[in-house]
C-alpha cells in the first residue's frame, strides 16, 4: 500500500527515464547543428580543402550514424524498460495494497474472537483491528506507527462521528499500545495486540513465529487450544 511514498517512486521513475531520453535525444541533435554549423562556417572561410574533406568524410557520418542509434534503437530501448520498471512496480504495489486489506481484516477477526472471549466489546476490537496499521501503510514507514497511527485513527472516528470519547479513547489507547508485546497494558490493548501476533504467527504458516511475539503466541496457544 505506502500510498505517499509509493506515488513518490513512481514519479521519480517517470521523470528519471523521461529525463534520460531527452538527454539522449537532444544530444544528438545538439551534435548535429553544432557539426554543421561549423562545417558551413569553414566553408565560407575558405577553410583547406583537406580538412573540410576529412570532416564531411568521418565526423558528418558518424554523428548521424549516433544521431540515428539514439533515435531509433536506444530511444526505444529505454522507452521499453521504463515501461517494464513501471508496469512491475505497478504489479508490486497491488501485491502490497493486497496484502495490507489481508492484514487488517485478518487482524480485526481475530480481535473480535479474542474480545468475545475475554468479554470485551468486539466491535470496539473489530474497529481497531482495521485501523492499527492504516498510518504505516498510508506513509509507508513503520517509525513510531503506533502512536502516530492512534493520533490518525482519532482523527478518522472523529470524522465519521460513530463513536463516543470514551470509545475512541479505548480504540486509540489500544492501536498506540499495540506494538510493545512484552508489555501487559490495558484489556482492549491486550485483545488487539494478540489479534495481531495471531495474524503475523497464522497468516502465513511458511514463515517462523517472530522472536519478540513468540511467548505471546504460546501463551494465546494455551489460552485457545491451538496445536
Amino acid at each position: 500500500m505506502t500510498k505517499g511514498k509509493n506515488s513518490i517512486k513512481v514519479a521519480l521513475l517517470f521523470a528519471e527515464w523521461g529525463l534520460l531520453i531527452l538527454f539522449f535525444y537532444y544530444a544528438g541533435t545538439a551534435v548535429i547543428i553544432a557539426e554543421w554549423y561549423l562545417l558551413s562556417l569553414w566553408l565560407t572561410r575558405g577553410a583547406v580543402e583537406p580538412f573540410k574533406a576529412f570532416f564531411v568524410r568521418h565526423f558528418v557520418p558518424v554523428s548521424l550514424i549516433f544521431y540515428l542509434f539514439i533515435l531509433w534503437i536506444a530511444t526505444p530501448i529505454i522507452t521499453a524498460a521504463f515501461q517494464c520498471a513501471y508496469y512491475r512496480r505497478k504489479e508490486q504495489l497491488g501485491e502490497e495494497r493486497a496484502g495490507a486489506i489481508a492484514h487488517l481484516h485478518g487482524v480485526s477477526l481475530a480481535a473480535v474472537m479474542i474480545a468475545k472471549k475475554r468479554g470485551e466489546d468486539p466491535e470496539l476490537a473489530a474497529i481497531a483491528g482495521l485501523l492499527h496499521d492504516m498510518y504505516a501503510y498510508k506513509n509507508g514507514t513503520y517509525d513510531d506507527h503506533a502512536r502516530l497511527g492512534a493520533e490518525y485513527a482519532r482523527q478518522i472516528l472523529k470524522n465519521l462521528g460513530i463513536t463516543s470519547e470514551e470509545e475512541t479513547n479505548i480504540i486509540c489507547s489500544a492501536i498506540a499500545h499495540h506494538d510493545s508485546k512484552a508489555k501487559v497494558d490495558a484489556p482492549m490493548d491486550e485483545v488487539l495486540k494478540d489479534a495481531d501476533v495471531i495474524h503475523h504467527s497464522l497468516g502465513d504458516p511458511t514463515k517462523e513465529v517472530k522472536a519478540h511475539e513468540k511467548e505471546r503466541y504460546e501463551r494465546l496457544c494455551r489460552e485457545f487450544g491451538f496445536q
